[in-house]
């Protein structure tokens, strides 16, 4: 979120007239009109706050895009902000769920393409005729190894001990696997409080195939597709834009 209030700020500086249209779908609402306010673009923006609930996710992304689509038709440019695509991601597989449930059958894969593409293709630029206006998205997806490693601190999992033979890779050399070896002989547990103190990265388990499906789906439906990229933002690229 930080990568996107850089994006915002700029934006807002070089097109203030604008309108952001940000659904909160993770965020406190409140919170998100204070960042906006603290990126100068708080006075032609619009929080959409839906209720807690998977369905509620969906509903609330519909209404940001509809709002964004009502200004970008009298000509104004609008863009869009859906600040998590898990809420998207669960509604999906809780629907998945009562067809296995009622139906004896789940949404097939491929088709889930089909439900972010109806939001998706509602980004793009009016013909003159139409009076030129613009709608642009953005949708904010975390890496699902960084879930995986907030949801494993959360629940204590940091506390795992590691077998040897998952330090495999080309980021585990001879030298690395020989210090974590002698440490093994000592009787020293290979935790991940261990192998920080020694600069070695934790292993990953393999990310989850689910997010990494609808996180694919997203990106090649949006052609021509700009990210952000916390490598460029540590380089000092304002925005980090890939």
């Amino acid at each position: 979120r930080l990568l996107v209030r850089d994006a915002v700020r700029t934006q807002g500086r070089l097109q203030p007239d604008v309108a952001l249209i940000y659904a909160a779908l993770s965020t406190d609402a409140a919170a998100a009109q204070r960042s906006l306010q603290d990126c100068g673009v708080g006075d032609c923006s619009v929080v959409i706050s839906p209720a807690d609930g998977r369905e509620d996710a969906l509903l609330g992304t519909a209404t940001a895009f509809a709002v964004a689509e009502s200004h970008t038709a009298s000509g104004g440019h609008s863009v869009v902000i859906i600040d998590d695509v898990a809420p998207l991601q669960a509604f999906w597989e809780s629907a998945s769920t009562l067809l296995q449930a009622h139906l004896g059958t789940t949404g097939d894969p491929s088709e889930v393409r089909g439900y972010y593409g109806v939001l998706t293709e509602r980004a793009g630029c009016l013909t003159p005729a139409l009076g030129s206006g613009t709608l642009s998205a953005l949708f904010l997806a975390a890496n699902p190894s960084e879930r995986r490693r907030a949801g494993a601190a959360s629940t204590g999992a940091t506390d795992r001990v590691y077998d040897l033979a998952e330090f495999t890779g080309d980021k585990y050399g001879p030298k690395v696997r020989a210090r974590l070896q002698l440490l093994a002989n000592k009787g020293v547990p290979i935790t991940a409080a261990t192998v920080k103190k020694l600069s070695i990265p934790v292993p990953e388990a393999p990310a989850s195939g689910a997010a990494l499906v609808h996180v694919d789906h997203l990106m090649s439906l949006s052609d021509g597709h700009i990210s952000l990229d916390p490598g460029l933002a540590r380089e000092g690229w304002v925005p980090s834009l890939d």
